[in-house]
């Protein structure tokens, strides 16, 4: 029997008449989590960037589109309308939703990549942050070098050996778990607000000297950023710790003289009169580090530090006043030595519970 052959033609006719009996099914799938990035590390006061850096970043459409063309390309690229096939994909900006019209193994499948996808981003860095207070000169002494990484037993004999001094102080942060690459930022200390201008706004014909305020962040403030590295043994950890204080505790008031006017009942104005008002002139002091560089997992990264001036304190057992009919307390007062602050990041990688559980 001879070989029936065809045309090549007629193979795109015949496969495109089994495309068509296929029926197809639709499935929406939610991919918020897949398509809006995390966003970068940008630690306090950097500056925003600039418009050419704006320009390089994709806008949600170009990545709604690299989302869809990634999906088509990886699941029966064949099957999809943009290649010849039947089947229609559509990413819709309300609800983050992706439309898929397929047969049934397809959408089988585009399920179970999407399910892959979350997996690969299903792993949480653990960041544990110290801030060691110790006496001047103990970084130095133990080779707490800004950058340098610390195994469990280096990281453990640094704190034993920093307990040993009675000037110790450490300041343990709450862990943070994040998502890979996700910011994060710890503060500690209060929130102050100061009245440090006069504004002038103009109200009901009248100019107005409104009082501005501005909040400043006393204490310290942690902003890291953990990603996870190719081989999913290390973290590529960036931290910036800083330290915000008043190096004056006393404010200083400036008066700001201004002038009102009254208006008296009827609509009738005065005189005006001369209003004093005294804006607030915190003098603020800002210790920072920085530090980005690649942890392996459960070690320690030594971010950097700074040294704190001493604080007033006061010790000592009150004693009564010897003065015949005078009854008063007595304290000793003084100034407690500086002290070196050293910024500690411990990391650790927790993986999704599938990979964790046993036999996996």
């Amino acid at each position: 029997m001879r070989p029936f052959l065809l045309s090549a033609a007629a193979v795109v006719m015949l496969a495109a008449a089994g495309r068509a009996d296929d029926k197809l099914v639709s499935r929406v799938f939610e991919v918020a989590d897949l398509v809006i990035p995390i966003p970068d590390f940008a630690p306090p006061g950097n500056k925003a960037p600039s418009p050419a850096e704006r320009f390089k970043q994709p806008t949600a459409d170009e990545r709604a589109e690299q989302f869809v063309r990634q999906v088509i390309t990886v699941v029966r690229p064949a099957s999809w309308q943009a290649n010849g096939g039947a089947g229609e994909i559509e990413y819709f900006d309300l609800g983050h939703a992706l439309v898929v019209k397929n047969t049934p193994e397809v959408v089988a499948e585009v399920e179970a990549y999407l399910k892959g996808l979350r997996r690969l981003q299903d792993v949480s860095v653990v960041t544990e942050l110290r801030l060691v207070g110790v006496a001047p000169g103990f970084a130095a002494e133990h080779g707490l070098t800004p950058g340098a990484v610390l195994s469990d037993k280096q990281a453990a004999a640094v704190l034993e050996a920093a307990q040993g001094d009675a000037r110790c102080n450490v300041l343990q942060a709450p862990k943070l778990t994040t998502f890979d690459g996700q910011v994060a930022t710890v503060r500690v200390g209060e929130r102050r607000v100061f009245v440090t201008g006069v504004e002038a706004v103009p109200m009901k014909g009248q100019v107005v000297c409104v009082p501005q305020q501005k909040a400043a962040d006393l204490g310290h403030t942690v902003t890291l950023c953990g990603r996870l590295s190719a081989g999913g043994k290390a973290v590529n950890l960036r931290v910036h710790a800083a330290h915000t204080r008043l190096s004056d505790e006393k404010v200083e008031l400036v008066p700001v003289v201004t002038k009102v006017t009254p208006v008296f009942e009827g609509g009738s104005q005065g005189v005006p009169v001369p209003v004093t008002q005294f804006v607030q002139a915190p003098k603020l002091k800002t210790d920072a580090a920085e530090r980005a560089a690649r942890v392996p997992d459960g070690q320690t990264l030594v971010v950097g530090g700074w040294t704190e001036p001493g604080e007033r304190v006061e010790a000592g057992v009150p004693v009564l006043s010897q003065i015949p009919y005078v009854s008063r307390l007595f304290k000793t007062t003084g100034i407690a030595p500086d002290r070196e602050v050293v910024v500690l990041a411990t990391v650790r990688v927790i993986r999704n519970a599938e990979e964790a559980a046993p036999g996996k």
